[in-house]
């Protein structure tokens, strides 16, 4: 096993739920090793890597079964989940709880439901009361979630970028940032 599938399983562990700290421990006094530092990434010599790869190993092998469903097969049970019995707003189920349900993690939810949105699934999520996932009853109920949580997001995250364009214009071009300020009102 070499030092990338090393730190994609390490990375593995933590998404089935090992906090940062159990994976290190699992490394030992190896883990600088396998981890990038302000100095840098470091090579391991291979006994190391062999080492800290047969741990992994060990560790896996003693996770739950449940937790080694295919993405896919998850994927399905979240969206059926949602799909047929968290209808609407008022129906919203929190991450932990279809967690328990589905016999996984709740970051292992989270990261379904982001790649069912990446599909084209319409998941809407509250964090106000009752929060958690639902499926949208109507457009509108879809509308408020959209604008709520996306739409808002990507006028700040557009705000920021031009004010910083702007500067970076001004800085690295020599343009002076009034002219620039008067082009970008221009175009609007």
């Amino acid at each position: 096993m070499g030092i990338r599938v090393l730190r994609r399983n390490l990375h593995r562990l933590h998404r089935l739920g090992w906090t940062w700290k159990q994976v290190g421990d699992i490394c030992g006094r190896s883990r600088g090793w396998v981890c990038s530092t302000a100095k840098g990434r470091y090579k391991p010599p291979g006994y190391v890597i062999r080492e800290i790869s047969e741990r992994v190993k060990e560790a896996m092998r003693e996770l739950p079964r449940e937790l080694w469903q295919t993405t896919k097969e998850l994927r399905e049970q979240v969206f059926l989940e949602i799909k047929t019995n968290h209808v609407g707003i008022e129906s919203a189920i929190k991450s932990r709880y279809l967690a328990q349900h589905l016999g996984t993690t709740d970051r292992m939810i989270r990261a379904c439901v982001n790649e069912l949105r990446e599909a084209g699934e319409p998941i809407c999520s509250s964090v106000g009361k009752p929060a958690g996932f639902y499926w949208p009853r109507t457009m509108r109920e879809y509308k408020e979630f959209r604008y709520r949580d996306y739409a808002s997001r990507i006028k700040k995250m557009q705000k920021a970028l031009d004010a910083m364009d702007m500067a970076a214009e001004a800085i690295f071009e020599g343009k002076p940032l009034a002219v620039i300020a008067q082009a970008e009102m221009a175009l609007r």
